[in-house]
């Protein structure tokens, strides 16, 4: 994402190469960051995919403001196809839900 990787990000690297995963915030993600307060802004939410679910991926992006979610964190959305049917997700990782529209 262009930034500064500190020993966590490394860690989430390094877990994401030996488990086949993709980072999609760093392959196609649109947004930078995840969270941000006054003085900082980070990105520390992340959507990793397998290949086999990659293949269905149609997109991925933080969402910035259609979203209100009551929180610092910011919406991850991710748009798929499955059984032939556009669908999309959202993630609020401080919340745990998941809200499915199709």
């Amino acid at each position: 994402m262009g930034e500064k990787v500190n020993e966590n990000g490394r860690k989430l690297i390094d877990f994401c190469e030996g488990n086949e995963f993709e980072n999609l915030n760093v392959t196609i993600g649109n947004g930078l960051h995840t969270w941000e307060n006054k003085e900082w802004k980070a990105a520390i939410d992340y959507m990793l995919v397998n290949h086999e679910a990659r293949q269905h991926v149609r997109e991925m992006y933080v969402d910035e403001n259609e979203f209100d979610i009551d929180t610092d964190h910011k919406m991850l959305v991710l748009k798929y196809k499955w059984g032939g049917k556009e669908v999309m997700q959202e993630m609020s990782s401080v919340k745990k839900k998941w809200c499915l529209k199709a």
